[in-house]
């Protein structure tokens, strides 16, 4: 398993998620760390992290439409190997 970084950009659905208060998704552009087996494996882990986070807050059909746009709006930057 290797460590990656990854920066994301959620600009176009930020505004909607400032209603559910994640903590580590506030920003439009934001970096996180995840230990996966390869690069595939760690952007499905960021894309289902901001999910189930979302999810654990409120688990509302308005919270599920906002989880499709996160799969069909968020975009990876850029992933590192550092």
């Amino acid at each position: 398993m290797q460590n990656y970084k990854i920066s994301i950009d959620i600009s176009s659905i930020q505004r909607e998620l400032l209603d559910y208060d994640l903590r580590d998704f506030r920003f439009p552009f934001s970096t996180h760390f995840v230990e996966a087996a390869n690069p595939d494996e760690a952007c499905n882990m960021i894309r289902n992290r901001i999910i189930n986070m979302l999810l654990k807050k409120e688990d509302t059909t308005e919270s599920r439409l906002l989880c499709e746009r996160i799969k069909r709006e968020m975009r990876i930057d850029k992933i590192e190997c550092p």
